[in-house]
């Protein structure tokens, strides 16, 4: 009886030490697992703020491209009208000399 006492006790021992192996086993990985999940959250937390600032930028540059490109445009269209207003003031004038002349031959 005694040496199944003991056989029992050592028996005990040895299980007892194996599930406080095991559990440390399984603590070990999760926490491997922990810091894993933890690392790739901020990787995926770092790239969403990075393409956040790209689309930022990308977006700010568009606009200011936008805004130069419609700036041209007014000046160009500025331009343009300007100058078909001096076109349309030649052609008024040369019209005006034109029937003038004629109505001074007309009445010579």
């Amino acid at each position: 009886a005694h040496a199944e006492r003991e056989q029992a006790s050592e028996d005990a021992i040895r299980l007892r030490s194996e599930a406080n192996e095991e559990a440390d086993r399984l603590r070990r990985e999760a926490e491997e697992e922990a810091a894993a999940a933890k690392a790739l959250a901020e990787r995926t937390v770092s790239d969403a703020i990075g393409e956040s600032e790209r689309l930022r930028a990308d977006t700010s540059e568009y606009s200011q491209r936008m805004r130069t490109e419609a700036s041209d445009a007014l000046a160009s269209a500025e331009q343009d009208a300007s100058k078909a207003r001096a076109e349309a003031r030649q052609d008024a004038n040369r019209i005006r000399s034109e029937a003038a002349a004629q109505s001074d031959r007309l009445m010579a």
